[in-house]
């Protein structure tokens, strides 16, 4: 189970006198899935299971989250795609700060279309026609979510 799993390694890293750093990157994906399928509130009202699973398991995390904070946690950086899934379904984690509008961290995680194209001259030689490079950037593009 991967919340006693990350109790175990809170237990381990308080043990140990550290602290820990946690990143997690796109934090709001399965709720978002469930979202984007219209999942989590078709089927809610009907008893789905696996839907209050998964949002029982996101609150859990998050609460375990807040309270290893107080405790042997130094730093949480989490990414995602919608902050209407932090709001909606974490209020266990209500100690965070948003910096999604700061103008000062846009460039921390991710590429820049400029830097794909660069990458993609090193990666191939210079040898892909401008046109090749158009659908790969919009593949990567589709693929994760602009």
């Amino acid at each position: 189970d991967a919340l006693v799993n990350f109790r175990m390694l809170l237990n381990a890293v308080e043990l140990s006198d550290n602290k820990l750093y946690i990143c997690i990157d796109e934090y709001d994906g399965s709720m978002n899935e469930a979202l984007k399928n219209k999942t989590l509130y078709h089927h809610k009202d009907k008893g789905d299971i696996k839907i209050e699973l998964i949002e029982s398991s996101f609150n859990q995390f998050f609460s375990i989250l807040k309270t290893a904070c107080d405790e042997n946690i130094a730093c949480v950086f989490l990414t995602g795609v919608t902050p209407v899934v932090m709001a909606e379904f974490t209020s266990g984690f209500n100690i965070s700060v948003d910096l999604t509008l700061d103008e000062e961290f846009w460039d921390l995680y991710g590429f820049k279309k400029s830097e794909i194209k660069i990458l993609l001259d090193k990666a191939f030689g210079y040898n892909l026609s401008d046109n090749i490079k158009e659908q790969i950037m919009s593949w990567l593009k589709e693929e994760n979510d602009g």
